[in-house]
């Protein structure tokens, strides 16, 4: 099955996540959208805007997409009430490039060189950077963490990895 994502021919797909019978498509810089397909028609059925440039990573965490951008930001999308996008998280000052969620937080990396933790404040709206981790010497480009959640990895554009010990208990 071929499935029309309706970005124009020369834009890219950057990145896919699915949750709850629809897909997320992110676009590169020329259409820096997101995409929202009904898996039950394979249809387009909603636009999301807000980011300014493009998606680099889609991921979805108890109901509520988050997307990391070359904007420097994360978008906060709810995959309900309309798709709006209900917070753009600040803080990085240059690409985001990936996230991983470890228990209840998110950790976001960046071509900056660091890593943010971002848990929940004041309610179930409002995220704010905990933690701000910085000892690599180039921009990041992948995160991850063990299956206890007790580790964090990142790898930078020298090849560099770190593991941070209890970044996110």
């Amino acid at each position: 099955r071929v499935v029309e994502t309706s970005h124009a021919d020369d834009v890219w797909v950057t990145c896919l996540a699915a949750h709850d019978g629809m897909v997320y498509c992110g676009g590169d810089d020329v259409d820096p959208t997101i995409r929202v397909i009904d898996t039950a028609t394979w249809t387009v059925v909603g636009v999301m805007e807000g980011h300014t440039e493009g998606i680099n990573q889609l991921g979805v965490w108890k109901g509520k997409l988050i997307s990391c951008s070359s904007d420097n930001t994360i978008g906060v999308w709810s995959t309900t009430e309309g798709r709006e996008s209900q917070q753009t998280l600040i803080g990085h000052t240059d690409t985001v490039n990936t996230m991983v969620v470890i228990g209840d937080k998110w950790v976001t990396s960046s071509r900056d060189r660091t890593l943010r933790v971002w848990g929940m404040h004041r309610g179930a709206e409002a995220w704010e950077c905990e933690r701000v981790l910085q000892d690599h010497n180039a921009g990041l480009t992948a995160v991850t963490c063990t299956q206890d959640g007790r580790r964090l990895l990142s790898c930078d554009w020298k090849q560099q990895m770190l593991v941070w010990e209890e970044v996110a208990p």
